[in-house]
Parts: C-alpha cells; structure tokens; sequence
C-alpha cells in the first residue's frame, strides 16, 4: 500500500467523480433464538428446549415449513414444526444401512440433508469404513427410508437439491456430482486433487433457482454455472475472518451453505464461530456471531455459536442452523427495525438528528483491514479516515442534501488501493444501504437520490 502525499489526497477530494456502487439493500437486524434443543448430548424428542440433539450437522426446510435435521451422532434424522416440536422421522439410533419406515430405518453417520417439493427428505449418509452404507438415502412422504443404491460417488457428505428434484452431492474426495431424477449421474467437478480429504476440510452444496451450484471448501466459496464455468464467488483460500469483496474476504472452515433467491449465499462460517452472508457480486459480511464459541442468543455479533455446521433457508427468509457443538437448531430472523437512534463515535458517523448511521470498513488484498475513523465537519456533514498503521489512506466523504434535493447524496473521494465498503442505515425503519468502491477504480461520487425518506 502506499502512503498518499497531502496535495494527492486533497486533489483527489476535488475530482469527486462515481466509483461508489451501491451492491445491495436489505434489512439491519439478525436476530438469533434457539428454536430446539437443551444443549445436552441426547436424541430425546420434546418441544424447544425439551429435545435434545448428538452433534447435528445437516439441516433443510420443507415445502411446509418443517425443519429437518441430520442428527449425525444420534444415527437419527429429525423433523422440527415451526412451533419448534422435534420428532423422530426415521432412524434408530442403531448403525446399519437397513430401509424400512421410520425408526425401523438405520443410518452410519447422517451428515447432510435435503428437503424436495415433492415432500422427500433426502439424506447422505457416511460410510461405514467397510465400502457399505455409502448411498444416499431418500425418505418418502409415507416415511419410509429408501437406498439409492446406484449412487456413483464415495462417502457423500452433503447435497442439495435444485427445483426439478436433481440431486447435488459432494463426496468426501471432492467430488460434485449430479444426479438427475431418471438416475443419470454426472460429475460436475472434482474440488480438491487429492482423493481422501478430512472432514475437517467441511464441505456445503446449495443450487440456486437458475442451477447455479455453490460449494464450499478449502476456505473458499465456489460457483458453477450451467455450462460448467467454475469461479470462486469469495473467500482467499487461507483462514481468516475478514470481511471484504471477494477474494478480499476470507473465511475458516466454511461448511453448510444456503441461497436465496436474489443469489446471496449464506455460510456456516465452522471455524469462526459465525454466519456469513455473501451476496451475488461477492461481497462478504458477518451476519450473526461473536466469532468466540457460545450460545448465546441475541442480535448479530451479540449471539454466538459452537462449530455451526448446516444452515436453511424457509419461504419467507427466515435462516436455520445446526449449531453443532451446542446440539442446537438455532433460528436467524430478520428484521427491519432497529428502533435505535445513533450515536456518534470515533467510528460512526451520524446525520439528520441521528435517524442515519454511517459507518465504514476497507480491505486490501493481502488480508490487511480496518474501520473508518469520523471526522464530524458540521452536524449532517462527515468525512471517514482509513489508516493502515498510522498512513492515513483514504478519505470518504458523506454530505447531507437536503438542502439540495431533499435526499442524501454520498460522495467519496481518494486513494485506488484498497476495497471500501460504506454503510448507511436508516434506524428508524432498518433499511440498509451498503456502497463499495473496489480497489483500482477511480474514486467519483453516487448520487443516490432515492437512497433515504424526505428531509423533515
């Protein structure tokens, strides 16, 4: 990175030209509850925090709404009703590879579970160390437990499923396959090039509504279009934590993952303790998760988790997860007000009478990041400083306009060395804009003249 001379930084403040983009809107607050399980080892069923959970991994939503969980050390897949009752829906606890409904079922190690609209659980469970019980397994609306033996793979250990009912499975080994409902088999691609990876390399699958498949692996989120072009959506590829664009971002132990249906893909950040959101153009954040392990339920950063492993999405965006060292089913819902007012500090900046909170972050390539630091310039008017130790990098400005236009006008000015990502919140109704200005590009001003509600 380099260090900007003062009459670079303040030229670069005149030219104020538009590389800010806004990248997307959604709502501010994440709040995380516990929608099953005591946090002790067992596979008691019971309503809330009457059940209890061995380990769980997998998770999916239904067409109806019910949660189904890959309870791996309980040998057990378990349904959960949006009131939170758990039952049983197949297994019994005993090791095997038998059909049969319901209980009567066995499994070796269910890791990963899919829910079809025809109302099918799909379930892919784990070899039994002896080339036996490596088949993915489908549960019928009637609630028997059915092998699919001509599974072409080895050791699945989890699989999505798109809306045509083809099945998408990664193996143990790398390997994505698809599988498709006459039974046609085909590999899409082989992930890693050395067959025999560990669980700990924690793989995920999710299929968008287009047929774009995501995966997880080697701390990176991967994306394959229809015609088989594989490109990495985020992450560097080493651990990390970082929040970012792209391959700025990085991540630890990425497993379950889940996309909706404007293309943000959310993470089950194993290694990091977190959930992460990141959206269609690749732009990374922490949505919920202290990073430290807990569990804790509350707003965002607030919560916490153990080695989260599976997460779900239902019909109208709420986010499930399988919080697996907790033995929990974790619940994230959104929601879009904050009833907050903010408050001014060394990073936040805030304008017309604290209804807009400001806040900044940048990333550079190499891994390095930080928060913006406040200058207030007059009492709707503020700049952002970034530093990389103690060089001051960037400078970005946000103006209020209403005595222009009656809306807000953002503008940014400075250096092209390194990701900015602005945040601007309305904390009165929740709505959340975020702007960035990659690195490399010329810094000119957005006028987002529909960003934000009348001027008072």
């Amino acid at each position: 990175m380099r260090r900007p001379t003062k009459n670079r930084r303040y030229v670069s403040m005149a030219l104020l030209a538009a590389g800010l983009v806004l990248v997307h809107r959604t709502t501010i607050a994440q709040v995380v509850t516990t929608l099953a399980g005591s946090g002790a080892t067992g596979s008691a069923d019971g309503s809330g925090v009457e059940a209890s959970f061995s380990y769980p991994q997998g998770v999916a939503v239904g067409p109806s709404g019910n949660v189904y969980v890959a309870d791996t050390n309980s040998l057990k897949i378990r349904k959960i009703t949006p009131q939170g009752l758990v039952t049983t829906l197949a297994g019994n606890g005993l090791s095997g590879y038998e059909d049969g409904i319901g209980t009567q079922a066995r499994f070796y190690g269910p890791l990963g579970v899919a829910a079809d609209a025809s109302g099918n659980v799909w379930v892919a469970d784990q070899d039994d160390g002896f080339g036996d019980g490596q088949y993915m397994k489908k549960i019928r609306p009637d609630g028997v437990v059915v092998n699919m033996i001509l599974y072409p793979g080895f050791n699945p250990i989890a699989l999505a499923v798109d809306d045509s009912g083809s099945l998408y499975v990664l193996d143990l080994d790398g390997s994505l396959w698809k599988i498709s409902t006459d039974l046609r088999w085909s590999l899409l691609t082989t992930v890693v090039p050395s067959p025999y990876a560990s669980f700990s390399t924690a793989w995920g699958v999710a299929v968008d509504g287009a047929a774009n498949v995501y995966f997880s692996g080697r701390d990176k989120i991967q994306k394959i279009t229809p015609d088989g072009t594989v490109t990495t959506l985020a992450g560097s590829g080493n651990p990390g934590s970082a929040d970012g664009a792209g391959t700025s971002a990085s991540f630890r132990g990425p497993k379950g993952l889940a996309v909706d249906s404007s293309g943000n893909v959310y993470v089950a950040d194993r290694g990091n303790n977190t959930i992460r959101k990141v959206t269609s153009s690749g732009i990374v954040t922490t949505l919920a998760g202290s990073a430290s392990p807990g569990t804790a339920d509350g707003t965002g950063t607030a919560a916490s988790f153990n080695s989260p492993a599976g997460v779900a999405l239902d019909s109208s965006g709420n986010l499930y997860v399988a919080d697996s060292g907790n033995n929990k089913i974790r619940k994230i819902t959104f929601t879009g007000d904050s009833n907050e007012a903010c408050v001014a500090n060394a990073t936040t900046l805030c304008l017309q009478h604290s209804r807009y909170k400001v806040q900044a972050q940048w990333f550079t390539g190499d891994g390095a990041s930080g928060v913006g630091q406040v200058i207030p310039l007059t009492p709707d008017t503020g700049a952002f400083w970034f530093f990389n130790s103690s060089n001051v990098e960037m400078l970005v400005k946000v103006l209020n306009g209403c005595g222009l236009n009656s809306r807000y006008w953002t503008f940014a000015g400075g250096l092209t060395d390194v990701n900015v990502i602005l945040t601007v919140t309305d904390t009165q109704t929740g709505a959340l804009k975020t702007y960035i200005n990659p690195s490399g590009t010329p810094f000119q001003p957005i006028q987002d003249t529909s960003a934000f509600a009348t001027c008072p």
